[in-house]
């Protein structure tokens, strides 16, 4: 007996994207499917942070497509946009204001109902309780690493996408992290996470695609990679290659 395949929940077609004179992501396309977590790895300057930032709607391709939910993107309905979390390398938080606030903010946005309730939750779920009260500013840089990833899961997205989440995370916050990317993986959310450590990441990812040149040079489920490979993809990363 077949299984059905799992719906495609993010279409990535033929995305090309150019900063001056130089090709940054070249006619990339890969489909991501209901409740997979996917790994996108490659060097530095290899387009990951960019090509997240193009899902998000946040920088427009030069060419291609993007497709969310079957709905295409950026004219994605406002709804469907409300089940997106997004995290990246500056955070997205307001300097001067508190975690509380900025996750209160958030919330509101997002229409979530009780948030007091919502707040107090997310802020107990990643261990932010005593910093709740605190300024982003005053605090260190794995502090608000834990507070810009509290955002991003607060309204339970159904895509997420989260861009070097295990910087400035000691091995507490890591835990907390896969715990809860775990959690929304079993009700259908889809993750795609960029990560310069394969050897702890690999901990939850089902799949491994790899950027380099601009282009999709690996693409393959987690249970189909040798060890070889593996070795293959620390050895690159370790050495920043």
């Amino acid at each position: 007996m077949k299984h059905p395949k799992p719906k495609v929940k993010l279409e990535v077609y033929n995305i090309s994207k150019s900063f001056g004179r130089v090709k940054i992501l070249n006619e990339v396309s890969f489909n991501l499917h209901n409740s997979e977590i996917v790994l996108l790895t490659g060097p530095n300057g290899s387009g990951k942070s960019t090509l997240l930032k193009i899902i998000a709607s946040l920088i427009h391709p030069d060419s291609g497509s993007i497709k969310i939910f079957g709905k295409k993107s950026p004219t994605t309905p406002e709804y469907t946009r409300t089940q997106i979390g997004c995290l990246l390398h500056d955070n997205m938080l307001y300097s001067d204001l508190t975690i509380r606030e900025n996750l209160d903010f958030i919330a509101g946005l997002f229409g979530i109902e009780n948030i007091y309730k919502t707040v107090n939750d997310i802020g107990s779920t990643f261990e932010l309780g005593r910093l709740m009260d605190t300024r982003i500013r005053y605090l260190s840089h794995g502090q608000a690493r834990r507070a810009a990833i509290a955002k991003a899961f607060i309204h339970k997205p159904k895509l997420l996408l989260l861009d070097e989440p295990e910087s400035g995370l000691d091995t507490i916050s890591l835990e907390l992290l896969h715990k809860e990317t775990n959690r929304l993986r079993s009700t259908g959310t889809t993750v795609l996470m960029t990560s310069h450590s394969f050897g702890t990441t690999n901990n939850i990812c089902d799949r491994v695609i790899t950027l380099n040149n601009s282009k999709i040079i690996f693409d393959k489920e987690l249970n189909e990679i040798s060890s070889s490979e593996i070795n293959d993809l620390i050895s690159k990363r370790t050495a920043g290659q």
